[in-house]
């Protein structure tokens, strides 16, 4: 296994949905966005996620809506 990490979302369903039309696989567990690294993920594939965590940052605030 790997390193699990829960960040808090302000809209866990449409940050989860942007990063699955993404091919990034991701959970909500209450407010937070779950990702889960394992042995098989890349330096590159890990970059991929900050990216879209980034380019989607304004989901993660609290109140957040899907515009």
């Amino acid at each position: 296994m790997g390193p699990l990490v829960v960040l808090q979302s302000g809209n866990v369903e449409a940050i989860i949905e942007r990063l699955a039309a993404e091919n990034v696989i991701c959970s909500g567990r209450h407010d937070g966005l779950r990702i889960s690294f394992h042995v098989h993920n890349t330096r590159n594939g890990v970059g991929t996620v900050l990216e879209l965590l980034k380019k989607n940052r304004k989901l993660m605030e609290p109140g957040a809506n899907a515009a």
